[in-house]
C-alpha cells in the first residue's frame, strides 16, 4: 500500500532522525529531558519549554550498567541505563523517573549518581486511585513544577500548561483514531506499523507529530476501498511493555494474523484517557486523576480494574486470541501474569504466554509456539 508506505516512512524519519531534531529544539533556547514509562506528565515538562522525550532502551549488549546493577534485573532498567553510561543520552539535559517499580525506582538513584545531569527529578506514584491518593499526587505535582520552574528560570503559567495538555490531548485522540481503524475487518494500518507511528511520537515535538498524524489520517479517509483492503486473519491481543518489540508483531503477522490491540506502555493504554478537566478544576488536579486513572499497568491496583478493561477493550476489538509476553525479571508482571490468564480464559478468550529475552536468538522456537497457537483459534 504505497500511500500509507510513505506516511510510515516518514516516521521512522522522525524517529532515526530524533537526536538532530532534539538538538535544534535546544538550540532555540528549549531543554529536554529524558523520562521513562508512561507515568511522568509530559504536559508540566513541555509548558516549561522543555522537550520530553521517552528512553526506549536499544535490546542491544549490556556492559558498563553491570556495573551498578546485576544481570537479572529487568531489561528496561539495564538497557537505559547502559545507554546513559555509553553516553548514548548525552543530548538530554537530565531525567525524570516515576516510581513505576521498585527496580526502576532503584534506577534513578544509580542514575543520579553514576551520570552527569543539570537536572534530575524522582516523581512517586500512587499505587492506589482512591481521593486522598489523588491528592497527594497532586501535591507531588506541584512539587515537581516547582523544581522545573527553577531550572528553566521561568514561572510555568495556567495558560501555558493548559496549551501543553490540548497539545497531548490532540496527539491521543489522533492515535485513538488509528486504534479506532483496528476494528475493521482488514485494518488498513499494521500492529508493527502502528508501533514506529508511537515511537516517533515519545521522541519529537508533539506538536510536530500531530502535523504528520493529521496528514496520514486525512489520506486514510480519503482511500479508496480496494487500497485499504489487506485480507483478513485471527484478530490477536499483545500484551508487552516495550516499543522495542516490534519484530514479535511483524513475526505473528507474518504468520497470517492480525494485531489489532496492544497493552504497550505507550500504546494504546497511554492513549485511552485524555486530561479532562471537572467544574473548577486546576490543571494540576486533572493531570493528577489522568495519570492516577489511566488504563493501569501490572503493579498498581486493584488488579481487577486492569483485568476488567483490558478484556472489556478486547472484546470491543472482536479479539479471537491474546498473547503475553512474560517479561523477564519483572516481578510486577511476572506476579500478574497468571491471574491475567486466567481471566482471559475465563472471558472466553484463548491465551499464549511467551517467554524469551531475545527474538533474534530465540525466533525459531518462538514463531512455532504463535504457529501452533494460532492454529487452535477456532
Amino acid at each position: 500500500m504505497n500511500f500509507l508506505n510513505s506516511w510510515i516512512d516518514q516516521f521512522q524519519k522522525l524517529y532515526i532522525d530524533r537526536a538532530d531534531i532534539i538538538n535544534e529544539w535546544k538550540e532555540k533556547g528549549g531543554h529536554c529531558l529524558g523520562y521513562i514509562y508512561a507515568h511522568v506528565p509530559e504536559e508540566l515538562m513541555h509548558a516549561a519549554g522543555i522537550l520530553p522525550v521517552q528512553m526506549l532502551e536499544a535490546g542491544g549488549p549490556v556492559v558498563k550498567a553491570y556495573r551498578c546493577l546485576p544481570q537479572f534485573f529487568c531489561y528496561q532498567g539495564l538497557g537505559n541505563l547502559e545507554l546513559a553510561m555509553r553516553g548514548d543520552y548525552d543530548y538530554m539535559d537530565g531525567v525524570v523517573i516515576s516510581h513505576s517499580c521498585d527496580p526502576i525506582r532503584k534506577v534513578y538513584g544509580v542514575w543520579e549518581n553514576n551520570i552527569p545531569m543539570k537536572f534530575s527529578h524522582f516523581l512517586p506514584l500512587p499505587l492506589k486511585s482512591e481521593p486522598r491518593a489523588l491528592q497527594y499526587y497532586e501535591e507531588e505535582l506541584n512539587i515537581f513544577k516547582k523544581a522545573l520552574e527553577k531550572f528553566v528560570g521561568a514561572e510555568i503559567t495556567e495558560e501555558k500548561i493548559l496549551s501543553s495538555i490540548s497539545i497531548y490531548n490532540k496527539n491521543r485522540e489522533l492515535v485513538r483514531k488509528l486504534y479506532e481503524l483496528r476494528k475493521e475487518d482488514s485494518p488498513i494500518i499494521s500492529g508493527s506499523d502502528l508501533v514506529d507511528v508511537l515511537k516517533s511520537s515519545v521522541v519529537v515535538p508533539r506538536e510536530v507529530h500531530n502535523d504528520i498524524l493529521e496528514g496520514m489520517l486525512h489520506d486514510i479517509s480519503l482511500a479508496q476501498p480496494a487500497e485499504k483492503k489487506e485480507g483478513k486473519g485471527k484478530r490477536i491481543f499483545v500484551s508487552l511493555i516495550s516499543m522495542n518489540d516490534r519484530p514479535l508483531m511483524e513475526m505473528i503477522e507474518d504468520l497470517g494474523a492480525q494485531v489489532v490491540l496492544d497493552d504497550m506502555a505507550m500504546g494504546a493504554r497511554y492513549h485511552w484517557a485524555p486530561v479532562e478537566f471537572a467544574k473548577g478544576e486546576g490543571s494540576l488536579a486533572a493531570l493528577s486523576r489522568r495519570y492516577v486513572n489511566a488504563v493501569p499497568f501490572a503493579g498498581r491496583y486493584p488488579r481487577e480494574k486492569r483485568a476488567d478493561m483490558l478484556i472489556e477493550m478486547c472484546k470491543a476489538y472482536g479479539i479471537d486470541g491474546a498473547i503475553f509476553k512474560i517479561e523477564r525479571y519483572c516481578d510486577p508482571y511476572l506476579f500478574e501474569n497468571p491471574y491475567a490468564e486466567q481471566r482471559f480464559r475465563d472471558a472466553g478468550i484463548t491465551v499464549l504466554s511467551l517467554d524469551y529475552g531475545n527474538i533474534k536468538a530465540e525466533g525459531g522456537r518462538v514463531r512455532t509456539r504463535i504457529q501452533a497457537f494460532l492454529e487452535t483459534l477456532k
